[in-house]
């Protein structure tokens, strides 16, 4: 696979951060899923970090709405930080 996504996981009181860099698009939002998907359990807490990505899609948007949803359902925190300055695409 030729992806231009990053991803990094630590452990520290507890929570499970998830930090990625590069592109988060239709070609590479399986690795984060598969990813969110080694973190998630009841109870746990998952902080994906944002901050250094470049570019995310309409794929990567779904992913993180459905695992939002997810984890209300399923009894997980999920919380994402950004630095609020970076640009989405928006489908025409």
């Amino acid at each position: 696979m030729n992806s231009t996504l990053r991803l990094d996981v630590s452990i520290t009181d507890g929570i499970h951060t998830v930090s990625i860099a590069g592109e988060l698009d239709a070609g590479s939002v399986s690795e984060l899923s598969d990813c969110l998907e080694g973190c998630r359990k009841p109870g746990a807490r998952v902080l994906l970090d944002l901050r250094e990505l470049n570019f995310m899609d309409g794929a990567g948007l779904e992913l993180l709405d459905r695992t939002y949803v997810e984890s209300s359902l399923e009894g997980w925190t999920f919380a994402v930080i950004t630095t609020g300055d970076r640009y989405l695409a928006r489908a025409a």
